[in-house]
């Protein structure tokens, strides 16, 4: 399939829901224009009765007509409308295809269980290239477990488990003694994508006072996870911090979670907050943008219209290139290139804003390409780039549940140093070639060329100074 580069819509009619997102361009990380979820619950009873239920036809056929109606106005590009369990189960559903084809006038591509597995961990690799363990998608009808290897899929499997209203706890427990995969938890990771686990994501992060709004990048330890699963299965967990529409099928869902953690042996839980639709919307991607960094990518597309001068971000990572050395750390460069990508994101607000107000935005920013610890790590490095130095003592955020000190420390620095660089240059790329850092042994060390005498003054040397002492460095200028 070969789509335009521009604005795309994504229909996609699930058992329990019917979701339509507009993306407003085509790129290595589409943004979200529009996204509206309507629970038509099309897969109700179809375990009993092997069919589509009329009410829930007829909601669902005024759902799509609204849909139909945002998408003539909006006029996409390109239309994707895809369906799973309930219109693959369904004895009747070839007479909901003929009207709901008619409203939307477009064929609606009914997914197989391998089908969607496999665009299920592609959508989630797209944001995780590396993804090394078991992805499970919980949907209203049906659960998908597809084994990962650093990045490639190695194995999947999509069971009809029913409605999250009726299950049969037994046949699921069997199902997955079928599987025989190796489930040793070397895997480690266990990526739960769709509803229910950011559901359990939201009410994990509810109890323990968690400063990350965004879902996606939750991790959660396996133990605390299955204590809280416990007690929602009990009725002592709240599910008060949900929709209403998630708490009536939420401790059947945690019930079928349980039994797949049980399987896994997973250490940690990778709350996703990706779909179907992300790998419906990316399959057609050309093999080299897959192969580039998203986040690295995200950035760019964040930082466009932003950056004052062009090169910006080139030089600042030039001259950044000691810290990754000194910290010893593989993802560093990654998250260095990000944060000297957005470096400039608050410049156009209030100077007694503009910390409190980047931090907001990475901490908001739709990326689903990081990690809370990366999110947080970048929060921590733009609040300080940005940060005056009462501001500095006072900082808002507590991100010591998901940082460790060193983390912690290490982002501190990046942004200090980058709030030492941006005030020497004014932000203009050219002036950077007038200085060069060096990290060894004990020093610190900022060489300002001849060239530069006239740029050179007093609070810079108090930024230098600051930036040595969180170090626990000598400053050492040479002029």
């Amino acid at each position: 399939m070969s789509l335009n580069k521009e604005k795309i819509a994504v229909i996609d009619i699930g058992s329990n829901s019917i979701r339509l997102v507009i993306f407003d361009r085509f790129a290595r990380y589409p943004y979200s224009l529009f996204n509206e979820r309507v629970t038509c619950k099309l897969g109700m009873n179809l375990d009993s009765t092997g069919i589509l239920e009329q009410k829930n036809i007829e909601l669902s056929l005024n759902t799509l007509r609204r849909f139909s109606k945002i998408i003539n106005n909006i006029k996409p590009d390109n239309l994707i409308v895809i369906g799973t369990a309930a219109l693959r189960r369904a004895s009747n559903s070839s007479d909901f295809l003929i009207h709901a084809e008619k409203i939307l006038n477009y064929q609606i591509r009914i997914l197989s269980g391998e089908e969607e597995a496999k665009l299920v961990a592609n959508g989630l690799m797209a944001n995780i290239p590396k993804a090394n363990g078991i992805i499970g998608d919980l949907g209203g009808g049906s659960f998908e477990l597809i084994k990962v290897e650093a990045g490639i899929i190695k194995d999947l499997k999509s069971f009809d488990f029913g409605h999250l209203n009726e299950i049969d706890i037994k046949l699921i427990k069997n199902a997955f003694k079928e599987l025989n995969w190796n489930n040793d938890g070397s895997q480690n990771f266990f990526y739960g994508v769709g509803g229910s686990f950011r559901a359990l994501g939201t009410i994990f992060k509810s109890k323990n006072k968690y400063p990350i709004e965004p879902l996606h990048g939750l991790i959660m330890p396996i133990r605390p996870t299955k204590n809280l699963i416990k007690k929602i299965i009990s009725s002592e967990g709240s599910t008060k911090y949900l929709p209403s529409y998630r708490r009536e099928s939420m401790p059947n869902a945690v019930k079928i979670i349980n039994e797949v953690l049980k399987y896994t042996n997973s250490k940690q839980i990778y709350v996703s907050g990706t779909s179907v639709r992300d790998g419906v919307v990316l399959e057609s991607l050309k093999q080299s943008l897959k192969k580039e960094d998203p986040l690295i990518v995200t950035s760019k597309q964040i930082a466009k219209g932003k950056v004052r001068f062009r090169g910006l971000s080139t030089s600042l990572f030039d001259l950044l290139k000691p810290f990754k050395a000194y910290f010893k750390d593989k993802e560093m460069e990654r998250l260095i290139k990000s944060i000297c990508l957005l470096a400039d994101i608050s410049w156009d607000e209030h100077p007694s804003s503009r910390a409190i107000l980047a931090l907001e935005k990475i901490l908001s920013l739709p990326i689903n390409s990081v990690t809370h610890d990366e999110r947080a790590w970048l929060a921590m490095a733009i609040y300080h780039r940005y940060a005056r130095q009462m501001q500095i003592q006072k900082m808002p955020y507590n991100f010591s549940s998901i940082l460790s000190k060193k983390r912690r420390n290490s982002s501190i620095i990046i942004g200090l140093a980058l709030k030492f660089l941006m005030t020497f240059c004014a932000g203009i790329p050219k002036l950077l070639k007038n200085i060069k850092i060096k990290i060894k042994d004990d020093y610190l060390i900022v060489e300002f060329k001849n060239s530069s005498n006239d740029l050179y003054a007093d609070h810079l040397k108090n930024r230098l100074e600051n930036l040595a002492s969180v170090m626990n460095k000598n400053l050492k200028i040479k002029i």
